[in-house]
């Protein structure tokens, strides 16, 4: 055979080949599976958000979710049929929607059986950890819920509140697994329920609490108040400047900014959650938090012990945004393991702490060297 005809038989079976591909591609992008699973989570959510906003008689109150199913959905007008969204595989949807007392968040899952099941970072993480009851791991723990309403409210972002209880995820012990990546720069997950997930960046920046006059002893001593403080305005500034960071994960939490007496044991927050700061991009952990990091049962009835089997004592030190009951300047310091009073005008290092969404995709396995990070 002529190398040229040779050539061209080769030229006509690749075309042949080329164009099969082609048209497999053309049939997955147009007839195949249809639209992606994430834009249909998207449209739940959405879908959800129009619902709730032409009936809010069906709101939950502070610290209740609600959900409605996508027939109903549907049946009502806000979205497409599922059978019409998801082609070829029998799925259902919920949407769902949290309120903390002032803001509702929304969300969505997807079940199509065994081809694809929403799964948010949290219930990754519930499926990866094993609860313990002693060791280093995560830990199911009830902690104060502050209920928020207009009734507390001391100015735009401060509130009094009443509190309940809530169930919260918390690691604990000299090495829980609990490691996070986020554009290069490491963290810890500290905690998470249902609604969030609250991170602890490894990184510190050094600062005093607060510098300015204060009437109370007149002198400037500072003002043990982390709403007021200068502590606050450091934090949203290197907050800002995290220009790596995708801040579409994160969302505004409330923190807990009450009071709690020098020697207390309490680990639930039920003294610093009296009184929050509603919607900050990011803070500094509350006092109690730095003590229910301690997987030690003596930690429960000697402040001393809370440095045992703790992974904060070994990695940080940090202001907390905790103010000593009684006094006027001093406020909670953990360092070196331990939680203790320092006056305002001193200077400490302090972390970072935000907030991730509950619906991010989660992968690793929170090791030193594979800690879970957030799948595009």
């Amino acid at each position: 055979m002529e190398r040229s005809k040779l050539y061209k038989i080769l030229g006509i079976i690749m075309g042949a080949i080329l164009l099969i591909v082609l048209l497999i591609v053309i049939f997955t992008l147009i007839g195949g599976r249809g639209v992606s699973y994430s834009y249909v989570e998207r449209t739940i959510k959405e879908a959800t958000e129009k619902y709730y906003s032409d009936h809010p008689d069906l709101l939950p109150s502070s610290g209740q979710t609600v959900t409605v199913g996508t027939d109903t959905l549907a049946a009502e007008g806000y979205m497409d049929p599922m059978d019409k969204l998801v082609k070829k595989t029998a799925c259902t949807g919920i949407g769902k929607v949290y309120s903390d007392g002032l803001t509702y968040y929304y969300s969505s899952t997807l079940d199509c059986g065994e081809t694809y099941i929403s799964k948010s970072g949290i219930d990754y993480l519930k499926s990866y950890n094993t609860l313990k009851v002693d060791g280093s791991g995560l830990y199911e723990e009830t902690v104060a819920y502050p209920i928020i309403s207009e009734e507390g409210k001391v100015s735009e972002y401060e509130y009094n509140t009443t509190l309940g209880s809530t169930t919260r995820w918390v690691y604990k012990g000299a090495s829980p697994d609990n490691n996070l990546i986020l554009n290069g720069e490491n963290y810890f997950i500290v905690s998470f329920s249902e609604q969030d997930i609250r991170v602890l960046r490894l990184d510190s920046g050094y600062t005093g609490f607060d510098y300015s006059y204060n009437e109370a002893t007149d002198g400037y001593d500072g003002k043990n108040i982390y709403q007021t403080s200068s502590l606050l305005s450091t934090i949203q500034d290197a907050y800002n400047d995290m220009t790596k960071m995708d801040k579409s994960i994160i969302i505004p939490h409330n923190v807990c900014v009450g009071n709690r007496l020098e020697f207390e044991l309490s680990q639930d927050g039920s003294s610093e959650c009296k009184k929050v700061l509603i919607r900050q991009d990011a803070s500094a952990l509350a006092a109690y938090e730095t003590i229910l990091a301690s997987s030690d049962t003596n930690c429960k009835v000697n402040l001393k012990s809370c440095t045992n089997n703790n992974y904060l004592a070994d990695r940080i030190g940090t202001w907390t945004v905790t103010p000593e009951a009684n006094t006027y300047t001093y406020v909670f310091v953990f360092s070196g393991g331990e939680l203790y009073t320092q006056n305002a005008k001193e200077s400490s290092n302090y972390h970072l702490v935000m907030t991730l969404s509950p619906n991010v995709k989660l992968g690793g396995s929170g090791t030193a060297k594979d800690p879970f990070y957030v799948e595009e």
